[in-house]
């Protein structure tokens, strides 16, 4: 080294032996890298004294640069590839160059080679905490002392609160979830309405013209039935309304005074029916509706109401009107279930008149039942020596109807 520096021929002499004598120190201290600072600084010094021109400033290293592999920096370059790549066939195209590029794992080293201001702005743009300079740390004695490392002091010996003590701690709150509001609030009965109350009747926006005959017909089919179940022909000439028993003159009259006069019964009935299409209608998507008693899908639920009041009293198919005369006798007694007035609920599916007819059953016995008793306190009636008639039965036992014993045969 040294001897390449002896033998340069310069221009003038005197720059030649002083860069050689400028070189020499150089070179020590590239030679051992534990070299001292002053050191560096003096051989800097002499070459500005020698040449009479500062040394060149070796440039730092630039913070963050396009090739950091850091993690910040690869989640940025990640993300630069996203916005300036587009695909192209088969092949990637950086929109910046118009590049194409076969793979997409080559796009961040194109990238970094060939865009790095482009890559660097939008670092900057994005994360500009990464390229603020970091706080230099103030030099000083530093202090290894307990307070100054635990930034504590030193708890006291005899202080009840210290670490080690016996003072009884407090007990911690319970969590929430067992807290009395809490529980209370738990235990609660939840109120749901069911599905047949906060369901809706579907609309007829998307019905065709046939469809509303259809309905139409369904309507007339309701009406004809329920005015058919709630007449009775006593005689030519003479029928008999079931709901308020007044007698009328004809069928006809007596089907127009239904109508007429019995609104709300008719509108309970239509209830009943309401309720069976909102159970018997299910969801399933994504195919639409379905009919749960013969499984046929329908694009929508109106039109799963509409089969069931074809199949049930125009058509009067066999499974559909099975099912709904069991839903219909079982809905509509159940307003009959209730307490009969002397504390028994009945539950059984008994309707009022059936408890009625029970009670009186049962104070009949009582009444026979205490008859007999006051007859055999009061005791036989007194017999005559020559009379050979039978015994008289006591009135009361004959007015009550006692079955008496046939004795002639």
């Amino acid at each position: 080294m040294l001897s390449a520096l002896g033998t340069y021929d310069s221009d003038s002499g005197a720059e030649g032996e002083a860069a050689q004598s400028a070189g020499a120190p150089a070179a020590k201290a590239a030679a051992s890298p534990a070299a001292a600072t002053p050191v560096a600084q003096t051989s800097a010094a002499e070459a500005k004294k020698a040449t009479g021109r500062p040394a060149a400033a070796v440039p730092a290293p630039e913070l963050h640069a396009p090739t950091c592999s850091c993690e910040e920096c690869e989640r940025l370059l990640e993300r630069f590839s996203a916005k300036s790549l587009q695909t192209k066939g088969i092949r990637f195209k950086c929109k910046l160059c118009g590049e194409t590029m076969a793979r997409k794992e080559t796009a961040s080293t194109h990238f970094q080679q060939h865009h790095r201001t482009e890559l660097q702005g939008f670092k900057r743009e994005k994360n500009p905490k990464m390229f603020q300079p970091k706080p230099k740390a103030v030099a000083g004695k530093i202090s290894f002392a307990r307070e100054d490392i635990l930034g504590t002091k030193k708890r006291p010996r005899d202080e009840d609160a210290a670490f080690g003590g016996w003072t009884k701690k407090e007990k911690p709150e319970p969590p929430p979830c067992e807290h009395p509001d809490y529980k209370e609030q738990m235990n609660e009965p939840i109120l749901i309405a069911p599905p047949w109350e906060s369901g809706s009747k579907p609309s007829d926006e998307d019905a065709t013209q046939m469809d509303k005959e259809v309905d139409g017909h369904i309507a007339q089919a309701q009406i004809k039935r329920f005015c058919k179940r709630n007449s009775l022909e006593v005689r030519a000439g003479s029928c008999r309304c079931k709901l308020c028993f007044k007698m009328l003159g004809s069928v006809e009259e007596t089907q127009k005074h239904i109508i007429d006069a019995h609104e709300a019964d008719f509108k309970k009935e239509m209830t009943i029916w309401e309720r069976y299409c909102l159970t018997t209608c299910k969801r399933q998507p994504p195919f639409g509706w379905v009919c749960k008693v013969c499984n046929l899908f329908f694009p929508s639920d109106g039109n799963v109401w509409r089969h069931l009041g074809k199949e049930v009293f125009i058509r009067q198919e066999e499974r559909h009107l099975t099912e709904w005369h069991d839903r219909e006798d079982r809905w509509g007694h159940e307003d009959d279930q209730e307490c009969c007035g002397d504390g028994m609920s009945v539950g059984g599916g008994l309707s009022m008149e059936s408890v009625n007819a029970m009670n009186q059953a049962q104070a009949r016995e009582e009444a026979l039942r205490q008859a007999k008793i006051d007859n055999t306190e009061e005791g036989p009636a007194p017999r005559g020596d020559n009379d050979d008639s039978e015994e008289e039965e006591p009135k009361g036992m004959a007015e009550l109807g006692v079955v008496k014993e046939i004795c002639e045969f």
